[in-house]
């Protein structure tokens, strides 16, 4: 039987996604219809650096949900966790002057628009780590319906956001900016008041060697997190730097459309890690397999979405049909942004990997980097960035599949079939492109159906025999 707490964590999950779809959906639509070019590429710029917050949490963050990720939030120790929530206090004002000494040295460089966009970028990051650092406790604790509440509220806000720029004709960057802070700000709050037993009260320091590993576990798999990050958007922070704000526009637009999925993706692969630390070793295996084949028929299935949007962005949105060309090929990065995030990370993370973990994604950053700056220097089109991008997501699910095969012990028998079917995937996704957007649809899902059906229906009988048999 399926355990009441399991029921509700599945609920605030779905209800988590449903939300996060609709807000990122109407944000893509919406904003770049609202807002010109200009002002849409500086809000763009806002959330582009934003992301890497984590990074001026010093690992402490990270180190915390490794260290108790097997941990009940009852089982907590409660005043050692007070003493983590000051010593993050001590970090996010730290970043903070550190932030606002390097805007400072760097006012002469930017412009009045971009001067002002990385103020509130250092304003920002400092609240979004106390936002982080709270979630990440519900999370590993799997009190799934506490994030839930969080993140749908943070949605919701958003979706206010939209609409009152629409209604009364706010759609300035610095507008965004303000009520974006603003949202950043209660989610933060709400966060704290969620978990404030962990927050008042009396509190004991650790012992120093605790502290240290903590930190030197946390550094170790915040910078390979964040390198994955990068890898994610350093193609963005090149169009960035290298092409004008209209190209940045048109490229960003095509990361934020995908960017749902993703946001998804990192949900549902917060909520794998905590059952996944709780298993039998012996099962490592068995889990890795079908977690693997399983994802990659979901993500091959969510590439079908592209045909919609492009139907919208022709009829919607026609200052930004150049970006198409960039989303088709932005899209097939899904499928091993999908497998690295949600089954390489969390096993690399539940077999203590953190040292390959990280070689392997300093790899894979030192190539894309390497590919993008080629790209700038010798090519106006910003097209070929995103197929240097692809190229490296390939590279680098392949060789953490490799590294995870061997420790695992894992058998060429059990991967031949993901990787056939992953490059039967694209080539029918690519050739489809040139038929009208409904009419590829129909023909793609009908395609990766026969493609399922041939490959994996033993395996798919094999799962529904034994849910039936829990429900």
């Amino acid at each position: 039987m399926i355990k009441a707490s399991d029921k509700k964590n599945v609920i605030a999950v779905v209800l988590t996604n449903i939300s996060t779809i609709l807000v990122n959906v109407l944000t893509c639509l919406f904003l770049p219809k609202i807002m010109n070019i200009d002002d849409y590429s500086l809000y763009r710029t806002f959330l582009l650096y934003s992301s890497y917050s984590g990074l001026l949490s010093f690992g402490l963050i990270h180190g915390i949900y490794i260290k108790y990720g097997s941990l009940n939030f009852d089982a907590l120790p409660e005043e050692h966790f007070r003493y983590y929530n000051r010593l993050l206090i001590i970090i996010t004002i730290l970043s903070y002057i550190f932030l606002s000494a390097i805007l400072f040295i760097s006012k002469s460089h930017l412009s009045y628009k971009q001067y002002i966009t990385f103020v509130f970028i250092a304003f920002n990051i400092p609240i979004i780590n106390i936002r982080c650092y709270f979630s990440s406790i519900n999370q590993f604790t799997k009190n799934f319906t506490k994030d839930a509440v969080l993140l749908i509220s943070h949605y919701c806000l958003t979706l206010l956001m939209i609409i009152s720029m629409a209604v009364f004709s706010k759609t300035t960057y610095i507008y965004t900016l303000i009520i974006s802070t603003a949202i950043i700000i209660f989610s933060s709050t709400l966060s704290l008041c969620q978990n404030r037993t962990l927050v008042f009260g009396k509190y004991t320091i650790p012992s120093k060697a605790n502290i240290f590993v903590l930190l030197k576990k946390g550094i170790a798999f915040m910078v390979s997190e964040h390198i994955g990050l990068l890898i994610l958007n350093v193609d963005c922070i090149f169009v960035n730097i290298f092409y004008s704000s209209t190209d940045f526009a048109m490229y960003s637009f095509s990361a934020t459309l995908i960017s749902g999925i993703y946001m998804i993706v990192s949900i549902i692969s917060n909520l794998i890690y905590p059952y996944l630390s709780r298993i039998d070793s012996k099962k490592y295996l068995k889990y890795y397999n079908i977690s693997s084949n399983i994802l990659c028929i979901v993500t091959i299935l969510l590439l079908s979405s592209f045909y919609i949007m492009k139907m919208f962005i022709e009829h919607f949105l026609p200052l930004y049909k150049n970006c198409i060309s960039i989303l088709s090929i932005l899209y097939c990065t899904i499928i091993f942004r999908s497998l690295l995030l949600l089954v390489s990370c969390n096993f690399f993370k539940v077999l203590k990997c953190s040292r390959a973990y990280t070689t392997i994604n300093s790899i894979a950053l030192l190539l894309c980097s390497c590919l993008d700056l080629f790209i700038c220097l010798s090519s106006s089109h910003i097209t070929y960035i995103a197929f240097s991008s692809l190229c490296t997501f390939i590279i680098w699910y392949v060789i953490s599949e490799t590294v995870l095969c061997y420790k695992l012990k894992n058998s060429i028998k059990y991967t031949w079939k993901r990787y056939l079917f992953i490059i039967l995937s694209i080539v029918i996704f690519l050739f489809y492109l040139k038929f009208k957007p409904m009419f590829a649809f129909i023909l793609y899902v009908l395609s990766i159906a026969l493609i399922i059906f041939i490959l994996y229906r033993k395996m798919l009988i094999q799962i529904l025999n034994k849910t039936n048999t829990h429900i």
